[in-house]
């Protein structure tokens, strides 16, 4: 931090040259979706300058020590990050023939996001739930199947004997039906 300090008052390094900066707040801002990231993810940062102004020998560093540069890219991205691109990072371009710096932003990097243990395990007090359900429904649509059918057997068979029962003789001999119905 102390190089920054001393480069932010003095001016620009660029190799062994020094540029004069105009290192007031807000030239340039160094952009990040989030400042936690997970190791594997992509990172993104994005060198922005005030009102859009055209920027152009872009820089990115990290901890002090310059990481990319560009002519007239303004993005910096790091495709699968691990804890050891953990820092502060800014940015320098040239806004003109002047340089200025962004403020540090922290990007932390944290260790792979622990995977749940095997989420399963709630699936199978679920699965034996509708085992059990469907055994309970199998059953008792049998057994309901069973009295149905024993019942309209029945009913059936009191249908014969009522249609029995209500023929009578007359007193000629012959059957005649006395129930009102129609034969």
């Amino acid at each position: 931090m102390d190089i920054l300090r001393v480069v932010r008052k003095m001016g620009v390094l660029s190799g062994n040259i020094l540029f004069p900066c105009l290192c007031l707040s807000g030239w340039l801002l160094l952009q990040t979706p989030r400042l936690v990231f997970q190791e594997g993810e992509a990172i993104v940062l994005r060198c922005h300058s005030w009102k859009n102004l055209r920027l152009l020998k872009v820089t990115f560093f990290r901890n002090g020590q310059a990481k990319w540069f560009s002519h007239a890219n303004s993005n910096f991205s790091i495709p699968q990050a691990n804890r050891s691109h953990s820092g502060d990072y800014h940015c320098r371009g040239f806004i003109g023939q002047t340089a200025y710096l962004s403020r540090p932003v922290t990007i932390t990097v944290q260790g792979p996001a622990v995977p749940p243990i095997n989420a399963c395990w709630h699936r199978i007090p679920f699965c034996l739930a509708m085992g059990l359900l469907l055994a309970l429904d199998t059953g008792l649509y049998v057994s309901v199947q069973r009295d149905l059918q024993s019942m309209m057997g029945r009913a059936g068979e009191r249908r014969r004997d009522k249609k029995r029962h209500s023929m009578r003789l007359t007193p000629w001999g012959d059957a005649r039906d006395t129930s009102g119905r129609p034969p």
